[in-house]
């Protein structure tokens, strides 16, 4: 048992020491030490191995270092190169907008005329010559008052100095110049004095090759030779700025001429500007249409044509496409157009806007608009008249106020400017007649009116108008005729009222609302009612004649349908007063005061400044009880503009009051 014992004993034994004498580690270094612990061997091999270690981590720090200003020298690097890249861009850029306005370049460059050698010795030398002419083209240019976008008139001495461009011996002026020759579409304007075998001198001048112009005089005229020369040039470098400063009988025909013969120019620019020309002085609103639709066939947006375009059709009296046409140009004003005047372009496009409110019962609104053109310090467009549109604006907002200070803040108060005018644009509102529509003053305002017709109709016939004139005189005479028949209705004048508005035709929409109203106060009811149904059919989106129409069956004491209408009415203009207080009075005379005085309320908020809606309101407040809410809207009425007959009710009611 034994020896079998100690046989099984000796392969462990093996195992044993074969584990102790295999190493766990494969290093070298580690192995040796292991074998040699404890001799100087060992110890000699540590002190080599802290001296590696160190010498290893010092040459660490140094890598680092080297890698950290790499890094550093990488950035700056970067940041070089990207610096030149930019600088590269910025070049090409400042090239590109060189070229690019050398390209565009357009207008008129004036070079230095030739004069006689006895001219130059008393200092008019040539490029005094051509600086004269200069000015004089600015300051015509400057007073035209045109929606076509002016050229320029540039110098072109002096163009040469300038920094020197390197390596190439010519500066940027002469490098600019020679672009503006070679890309873009400048006409170089040159000439000469000359003096004649008679004594007298001739101002002759060129716009390109040929010669295009010369005026003939005495030296002593010299100053009225340039101021001729200076025309002629106007006309022959922008001829159709220079028709529209033909005006009057004694300008017509040349600016008729002027016109047919652009309107038959190559350029599609010059040939629709000129049709624009053609259009306005057209015999008829029909003629001056047709010419804009062929416009527009030729260029759809084409901004003359559809900024007047909707006016033909109010005129016309269809209102409903007047809307669309309004809305339409006055987003296509705000938009602009590359050669219209971007100062017109501000003037008509509110005055697209107000006219767009207007139909849509906006009348605040419209009010607020025509207001803010008169504080638009560039907005140059009919300038004279926006004052008087601003405040007949506002008179049919009832704030006869506002009115009065916006004429007070133009000047128009003074009697001889307003004669001024008058003598230029035909009679304009008086206060007399703002005062009235603002009070509800219907005779006051039938009186005004038929001054306005007869003055307008007096000048339709004064021989020596232009076409464009006549027509300007008929339109306003037929805008008369409306609230004037309207007015004279409302007093009782039927027969007037209908004798005033027979011009207009049948197919008109205000016309057809008027004799609507005619027919209800002369008690035709029926035919009253057949007039506004037409009226609503020809119009649907609007509300004026819904408005009109609960106006006609109030006369009738129908205030059943008239609440319909008028709440119709107020549907399709919230933003209109009158269709609110034809509902309150509605109301009222039904015994609803509670919900009269909620209309009238709603529609003070629309017009604050209407006393009679403010009597009205206190009324209805004094029958449900609210005896303080009725004397505050007294007081609110007592600063307003009144009629006679209100003011003498007012007087009444503050008595009521206890006052």
């Amino acid at each position: 048992m034994a020896d079998v014992d100690l046989i099984k004993a000796k392969p462990a034994s093996r195992r044993a020491r074969s584990v102790r004498r295999d190493p766990d580690t494969p290093e070298p270094v580690e192995i040796a030490m292991r074998e040699n612990r404890g001799t100087n061997e060992a110890r000699d091999v540590l002190e080599k191995q802290a001296r590696l270690i160190d010498a290893q981590e010092v040459l660490a720090r140094a890598d680092l270092r080297h890698r950290g200003w790499q890094i550093i020298g990488e950035r700056v690097g970067a940041m070089l190169k990207g610096l030149t890249a930019l600088a590269g861009i910025v070049l090409l850029g400042a090239v590109g907008i060189f070229v690019w306005s050398a390209a565009e370049a357009d207008g008129m460059v004036v070079e230095a005329f030739a004069v006689p050698p006895e001219m130059e010795r008393r200092g008019f030398t040539g490029a005094v010559v051509a600086a004269q002419l200069l000015d004089r083209l600015n300051a015509i240019e400057a007073s035209t008052q045109s929606a076509r976008a002016p050229s320029s008139y540039d110098k072109s001495w002096g163009e040469d100095s300038g920094v020197e461009v390197p390596y190439a011996g010519v500066s940027l002026g002469e490098l600019r110049r020679e672009l503006r020759d070679w890309l873009g579409s400048e006409t170089r304007l040159s000439g000469e004095i000359v003096r004649l075998a008679d004594g007298r001198v001739a101002i002759a001048f060129r716009t390109g090759a040929a010669a295009s112009g010369r005026v003939e005089g005495t030296e002593a005229d010299l100053e009225a030779l340039m101021q001729q020369a200076a025309l002629a040039i106007f006309r022959e470098t922008q001829p159709y700025r220079y028709s529209v400063i033909l005006t009057g009988s004694e300008g017509w025909a040349e600016r008729r001429e002027v016109l047919t013969e652009l309107s038959r120019s190559p350029d599609l620019k010059e040939r629709l500007w000129a049709m624009h020309g053609l259009a306005l002085d057209g015999a008829s609103d029909a003629q001056s249409k047709a010419i804009y639709e062929r416009t527009l066939r030729l260029r759809p947006d084409f901004l003359p044509a559809i900024g007047n375009l909707p006016y033909y059709a109010l005129g016309a009296g269809n209102e409903e496409e007047a809307l669309g046409l309004f809305r339409r140009a006055a987003a296509a004003f705000r938009k602009g157009q590359e050669d219209y005047n971007p100062l017109h372009a501000v003037g008509y496009g509110k005055d697209a806007a107000a006219e767009a409110a207007d139909l849509v019962g906006d009348i605040g609104g419209a009010a607020r608009i025509r207001t803010s053109a008169l504080e638009d310090a560039a907005d140059v467009v009919n300038l004279a008249l926006r004052p008087f549109e601003a405040a007949q604006s506002l008179a049919e907002l009832h704030d006869f106020g506002a009115a009065r200070a916006t004429l007070d803040s133009a000047g128009y108060l003074d009697p001889a400017k307003r004669a001024e005018l008058e003598a230029r644009y035909g009679l304009l509102p008086s206060l007399r007649l703002l005062h009235a529509m603002a009070a509800g003053d219907w005779p006051a305002e039938a009186a005004e009116l038929e001054l306005r017709l007869q003055a307008a109709l007096r000048r339709l016939e004064k021989p020596d108008l232009t076409t464009r004139d006549r027509r300007t005189a008929k339109n306003w005479a037929d805008a008369v005729r409306l609230p004037l028949a309207t007015a004279l209705a409302r007093t009782g004048r039927a027969q007037e009222a209908a004798a005033a508005v027979a011009p207009l035709p049948m197919r008109h929409d205000s016309a057809l609302r008027t004799r609507g109203l005619i027919a209800a106060y002369a008690g035709r009811h029926g035919e009253s009612d057949a007039l506004f149904a037409h009226a609503v059919a020809r119009a649907p989106s609007l509300p004026l004649a819904h408005q009109a129409w609960a106006e006609a069956l109030m006369v009738r004491g129908d205030t059943n349908r008239a609440i319909s209408q008028a709440q119709l009415a107020h549907r399709k203009g919230p933003g209109w007063a009158e269709p609110l207080r034809l509902l309150g009075d509605a109301l009222a005379r039904q015994g609803k005061v509670e919900a009269a005085s909620a209309a009238y309320e709603s529609a003070a908020e629309r017009a604050p400044r209407w006393g009679k809606l403010q009597m009205l309101w206190a009324d209805a407040l004094w029958r449900v009880g609210r005896r303080d809410d009725a004397r505050r809207r007294l007081t609110v009425a007592a600063g307003t503009a009144l009629s006679p007959s209100d003011r003498a009710l007012l007087a009444r009611m503050w008595k009521k009051a206890g006052f």
